[in-house]
């Protein structure tokens, strides 16, 4: 019940203690390709919903685009400050995916911003 020999694993796969903290590359790109999957189908949601608002008539001039942006940048960010400031030190090695995050958070919020006002 030791570790297991050199022998024993498959080319190209690591030993179980080397694995930590990887990820395969075809699960990186299968992550991927689900990621944009939803954010596709969410923005084709988004579009959708309000083609529906707009042919059955219950909205009115609201909130486009450029005034849902400029409200969801100070969301975006004070939801990502708040995040930082409460998840410490171990966020400051993860900035790498604060950032794509912000930019989500603020596609997000805009979106839904410009179609629910």
């Amino acid at each position: 019940m030791g570790e297991p020999d050199k022998n024993d694993i498959p080319e190209g796969r690591c030993a179980p203690a080397d694995r930590r903290g990887r990820m395969d590359q075809a699960d990186k790109i299968l992550l991927s390709a689900i990621a944009i999957f939803f954010a596709a189908a969410f923005i084709a949601l988004c579009f959708a919903l309000k083609a529906l608002l707009d042919a059955v008539g219950l909205v009115a001039a609201g909130v486009g685009l450029g005034a849902a942006l400029i409200i969801a940048i100070p969301i975006a960010v004070l939801l990502l400050l708040l995040l930082l400031v409460f998840s410490g030190d171990g966020m400051l090695g993860e900035f790498h995916t604060a950032v794509p995050a912000f930019f989500a958070l603020v596609a997000f919020f805009t979106l839904t911003i410009a179609v629910v006002f």
